[in-house]
């Protein structure tokens, strides 16, 4: 298992509440502006300008992670 640090071109801080009301397993964390979630044991913390992911299987599942959420 791998870690997998991704940075976003924009900040995001503004459609986490909503990322939040559609992810059913999210939690949105307001003091620190982030989101949480966890899939398949695959921890992902959602930031202002990066994304960040444990217990990826590898690089091809880290970027089906990203597609999937379509930021």
């Amino acid at each position: 298992m791998i870690s997998v640090t991704a940075e976003t071109s924009t900040d995001i801080s503004e459609i986490m509440p909503y990322l939040n009301s559609v992810m059913p397993k999210a939690t949105y964390n307001e003091e620190t502006t982030t989101l949480t979630f966890t899939e398949d044991r695959r921890v992902t913390t959602i930031y202002p300008s990066k994304i960040e992911m444990g217990k990826v299987k590898g690089i091809l599942d880290a970027i089906s992670v990203l597609i999937g959420l379509e930021i």
